[in-house]
């Protein structure tokens, strides 16, 4: 579903690539769930098509961003990107956007910024997480907003 959502919110903006992969390769080539797609329509979100996909040591190399939904997610990513030689410091919680949260920087704890899992849950569950990434969401675009010109000004 973030996938999705900064998809929709960056548009055809060519200085953005937005891509998702997976810490756990248990999903690998298999679709959007159907029920995250049908919290994306209840929320007037556009729908999605993805496969499903692990993370390789070039997604963390080459991304100016990276996203996680849980800690254990972040910590996995930081722990990988460690052992490739690349930045980990480019590895974000989705939530640390999202201004109704704890700060890190004030003493919270990652977990405290886990996106809820859906997945043995209904639709509301999905709505939920659809909410928790929807808050975060204008923070994220601002950011990346501000890596891109940084990037162009270097």
């Amino acid at each position: 579903m973030g996938h999705s959502l900064l998809l929709e919110e960056l548009g055809s903006d060519a200085r953005f690539e937005v891509d998702s992969a997976g810490v756990s390769a248990e999903e690998r080539g298999n679709p959007v769930d159907s029920r995250a797609n049908a919290a994306l329509r209840r929320g007037g979100r556009r729908t999605m098509r993805h496969i499903a996909r692990p993370v390789r040591p070039e997604d963390l190399a080459n991304s100016d961003l990276i996203l996680g939904m849980t800690s254990r997610h972040v910590r996995t990513l930081r722990r990988w990107a460690e052992q490739y030689g690349t930045d980990p410091s480019r590895i974000r919680m989705w939530r640390e956007f999202d201004p109704a949260m704890p700060l890190l920087s004030e003493g919270a704890h990652e977990y405290e910024l886990d996106v809820d899992d859906p997945w043995y849950g209904g639709a509301a569950d999905f709505d939920r997480t659809l909410e928790e990434l929807e808050a975060g969401l204008p923070q994220i675009v601002e950011h990346l907003g501000e890596l891109a010109s940084a990037r162009e000004d270097s």
